[in-house]
């Protein structure tokens, strides 16, 4: 466990270099626990559920931490890797949609903070995509909301983005392939769904 916090500590050092693979192993098993911790609090045998779309966002998992972060470069785009991060992982059939969110502190791999829970696709009244800025002056973090306002009058929020905006790093779309898919993904099953 050492050796992980000292390397995962030295990786995030720098905002871009190159990826060092043994982080990358740390980060992608994180995630297939916190996939593994879902579908025990979802509830659903996961040959029932279809494949998940998956979010990692930013997030600290200590109350006033600071996320840090590195740009990998990989051939003609960008990864960005979190030591901290929110992984939301959403899960659809014909009628309902499950999701469940986590946050995880890479440094260690602890994964703690679980919120599970379904909704059904009928329910759902009005989607809104809200694209935001941490500040409109002078902005650092662009901001990709998916909202679904459902017929009680609550509404669920996910989002699909905090991307930093980094000289050597920025979107020239207003939306990623990934962000696009998972929107018009969960859209196109609410459609079905009515």
């Amino acid at each position: 466990m050492k050796n992980r916090i000292k390397l995962i500590k030295k990786y995030f050092r720098s905002k871009s270099a190159d990826e060092n693979e043994t982080v990358t192993k740390y980060l992608e098993e994180d995630i297939d626990n916190v996939l593994s911790r879902a579908h025990t609090l979802i509830g659903i045998k996961k040959g029932d559920l279809s494949e998940p779309l998956v979010i990692i966002t930013p997030n600290s998992f200590y109350e006033g931490g600071k996320v840090r972060y590195r740009i990998i470069k990989l051939d003609d785009e960008y990864r960005v890797d979190y030591d901290q991060s929110m992984v939301t992982s959403i899960y659809l059939t014909n009628e309902s949609l499950y999701y469940h969110q986590a946050s995880v502190n890479h440094n260690n791999g602890v994964i703690d903070f679980d919120i599970a829970g379904e909704l059904n696709l009928f329910d759902v009244t009005h989607t809104e995509t809200i694209l935001d800025y941490d500040n409109v002056e002078n902005p650092k973090v662009s901001q990709l909301i998916f909202r679904l306002n459902l017929v009680d009058g609550s509404n669920i929020e996910f989002y699909l983005r905090d991307h930093f905006l980094h000289d050597e790093y920025y979107l020239e779309t207003l939306m990623t392939e990934e962000e696009e898919y998972v929107i018009n993904t969960i859209k196109e099953a609410i459609r079905k769904s009515k």
